[in-house]
């Protein structure tokens, strides 16, 4: 079945089944909470290309990787070790790379098992095109009823204490959110799951709306010493819950970047009660860079060292906080200085109680993000110190530094040659860097494009104040 079902004791006899579906629709969710025996078969279904990271939802046993097959029963689960772009690696902490199982003369999956609650990442790429298929894989075995635990390592040289781990139950699991829960003092306090959309990993943690994990789902995790971590049978569930936890938990700001090449990356930043300007375990997470060209991140508030995926604030700090994003633009690139247009954008704008403003230091501008996009462009390289949140309350308190009066949607950018001024009404000159007027127009508030001018620098001045641009 690829619906939900909780049983309290299971037995397959022999030459009965029982089949846990998974199709591009949907996986099955099988939770027994008593005893097992006797084998299922619990299924993973793997879209072509791409990434995919993979555990066993079942106890394996002792059947190797190889004879582990996909429901057209092709051994390897549908790979080819002859083919280079089909893969099937594990992560080495200890060496802090990814091992091949699936290569060479005689091959890992051969002769290894899959362990409880190990990760692997799993693709059927035929070339560096894709030229995949779509696989299901069929995991033949018990179902786990019991705790599950892994042993981490930390690596010092070598490692820095990444892990990929994964569900080991026939079951969702529940991350964030529930009476018990993955990150609720089981070894874990923020997990990053490779998403291939965005090419990269989305982190969650306590600050996170609610995530769930299907069976045979992996994700990584860091840990900071060698320790043990614990899949509790309690954070089994079938994944019905509220998709969002109550604004009165958590203020959440989910800030999303697209550049004009259609990469795209996310940072979280949230208020919550008796957190702090500095780290909060489980409310504070770094990021895992997995896309070399873009990642968006944010400066910790007190200094804390660190590029950011989650910041955590205090829930009284809405209208005073002040919050430092990082942009790293196409830093892929051999070849610096190639501008590109960048999207800043709020995602899910109804779960932050508020405004959010933007203000670009190289502009001299503030935008209101709840009523537009900002969009601006950004040459090749590491943003560091170039854009900042602001925030003001329900109750209308200013962002830092500003009185709501002064808050303007007011800007001067340029871009294709061209000078753009958005919400400025009246006369508007434009000087070169002599000071030598060289354009006039009257803008009537809306867009305004001024055009016809040589590439080089130029002072904008409005009736709201004056800017440089580029050209």
């Amino acid at each position: 079945t690829s619906g939900q079902i909780t049983v309290n004791n299971l037995t397959v006899e022999v030459g009965n089944s029982l089949t846990v579906q998974s199709t591009s629709t949907g996986t099955g969710s099988l939770i027994v909470n008593g005893t097992a025996a006797g084998n299922i078969t619990s299924q993973r279904y793997i879209p072509a290309n791409n990434y995919h990271y993979i555990s066993a939802p079942v106890n394996t046993g002792t059947t190797k990787m190889k004879d582990i097959q996909n429901t057209s029963s092709q051994n390897y689960m549908g790979l080819v070790s002859t083919v280079n772009y089909n893969s099937f690696w594990e992560w080495d902490e200890d060496d802090d790379l990814w091992r091949d199982l699936l290569h060479g003369a005689t091959p890992l999956m051969d002769s290894r098992e899959m362990e409880a609650a190990r990760g692997y990442v799993y693709s059927d790429m035929a070339n560096s095109a894709g030229g995949g298929d779509n696989h299901t894989v069929a995991f033949v075995g018990v179902p786990r009823v019991a705790d599950v635990t892994y042993t981490t390592t930390y690596t010092n040289p070598g490692g820095h204490g990444y892990h990929l781990v994964g569900n080991p139950f026939s079951s969702n699991i529940a991350v964030n959110f529930g009476t018990d829960y993955l990150l609720n003092s089981h070894g874990m306090s923020e997990i990053y799951v490779w998403k291939d959309a965005s090419t990269d990993y989305t982190t969650y943690n306590d600050a996170s709306t609610n995530m769930s994990l299907q069976p045979g789902q992996a994700f990584m995790i860091k840990v900071a010493s060698a320790s043990t971590i614990t899949f509790d049978k309690d954070i089994r569930n079938h994944g019905s819950a509220s998709f969002y936890k109550s604004n009165g938990e958590v203020n959440r700001l989910y800030l999303n970047v697209v550049s004009e090449s259609g990469e795209e990356n996310q940072v979280l930043v949230a208020f919550a009660e008796g957190k702090t300007d500095g780290y909060d375990i489980s409310f504070d997470s770094e990021k895992i860079k997995g896309n070399p060209k873009i990642a968006l991140y944010s400066k910790m508030v007190d200094g804390t060292a660190g590029d950011w995926a989650i910041q955590t604030l205090s829930a009284e700090s809405v209208a005073s906080a002040k919050v430092n994003i990082c942009l790293d633009a196409r830093t892929d690139l051999i070849v610096e200085n190639k501008p590109e247009a960048y999207t800043f954008s709020i995602a899910n704008p109804e779960m932050f109680t508020g405004e959010v403003f933007i203000e670009d230091l190289e502009n001299g501008s503030f935008h209101n993000l709840l009523e537009s996009p900002y969009i601006v462009k950004v040459e090749q390289g590491f943003i560091t110190d170039r854009f900042y949140l602001h925030f003001r309350d329900e109750d209308g308190k200013a962002v830092t530094g500003l009185s709501n009066s002064e808050i303007v949607d007011f800007e001067v950018y340029s871009s294709n040659n061209n000078i753009y001024l958005k919400n400025v009404s009246g006369e508007v000159s434009v000087f070169d860097l002599s000071g030598r007027l060289v354009k006039k127009v009257e803008s009537q508030n809306e867009t305004t494009t001024i055009s016809g001018l040589n590439s080089g620098a130029y002072i904008v001045k409005t009736v709201l104040g004056s800017k440089k641009v580029v050209l």
